[in-house]
């Protein structure tokens, strides 16, 4: 929670609420990709071109989950789940899943458990299967 309460401390907002999002390295996008981005090319063309760039990087990319602070305003009340006197945000079916977990840290990050120590978020890097 030390990481959670230095973010909540940074952002100096009245009625804060932390979420929880993800963080990887910047990658290099291929100049054949951008000229196509560029060109107008359908979306799905685009999505095939990007499984074909990308799937062999995203698939060894580490995500890093990070606490990000919003106004209490901007999040719906469905969503607020209090853990240790801090508002947090997840969606309901996320907080179904974590009922019972924890919020735990790890060389790269936060890390969100179940009840059975499994990790819920940051999740594994996997792509679907698309011909290109």
């Amino acid at each position: 929670m030390q990481r959670v309460q230095r973010e909540l401390e940074r952002a100096g907002i009245a009625q804060p609420v932390v979420g929880l999002g993800y963080m990887s390295a910047p990658r290099q996008t291929p100049a054949e990709f951008a000229r196509a981005i560029v060109s107008g090319e359908s979306d799905e063309r685009l999505q095939a071109r990007a499984l074909q760039f990308y799937r062999e990087d995203f698939e060894s990319t580490v995500c890093s989950l990070v606490a990000n602070v919003y106004p209490r305003d901007d999040v719906p009340a469905d969503c607020l789940v209090e853990v240790q006197g801090v508002l947090f945000s997840f969606a309901p079916a996320v907080q179904r899943a974590i009922d019972g977990g924890v919020l735990d840290t790890s060389d790269q990050g936060l890390v969100l458990k179940d009840k059975a120590g499994g990790t819920v978020m940051p999740p594994t890097m996997r792509l679907p299967d698309v011909d290109a």
